[in-house]
């Protein structure tokens, strides 16, 4: 699974947000690369501890896009917040059931996480950034 490498297309007209953006890049890629070098026995240990690292950083990050959307006046703020609580709750539980060893893998967890991630910047954060310009 390749890396996500940040480009300007991505950017959403605030730096602050935009810089959040690479950080949640950058360890998305952390945890794709604990996941290729971990060994057996810590695997799970390993890479259990950088997801929620990075699922961390996803909540705050969503709190500083919703403050910033709620500064702005943005009308859709309730159904983007609602888009980002329904993917925590979906990581969590993906999480949760790779850290008890059910039937989910690390490599499941990084392809939603990382189609999520890109399709939510790339298109829904948009939304946001269009209505930014026009103020």
């Amino acid at each position: 699974m390749p890396s996500i490498i940040w480009n300007d297309a991505f950017s959403v007209g605030s730096q602050p947000l935009d810089d959040q953006h690479k950080k949640w890049f950058e360890l998305y890629n952390e945890v794709r690369l604990c996941s290729m070098k971990a060994d057996e026995s810590e695997h799970v240990k390993r890479v259990s501890g950088a997801l929620k690292k990075m699922i961390d950083y996803a909540g705050e990050h969503f709190r500083s896009e919703e403050a910033y959307m709620k500064e702005i006046g943005f009308p859709g703020l309730a159904d983007h917040a609602l888009v980002h609580r329904r993917f925590v709750e979906t990581v969590d539980r993906l999480c949760r059931d790779f850290s008890q060893g059910k039937q989910v893998s690390c490599e499941q967890i990084l392809e939603f996480v990382k189609e999520w991630l890109l399709g939510h910047v790339a298109g829904e954060d948009r939304s946001y950034a269009s209505f930014s310009k026009q103020i």
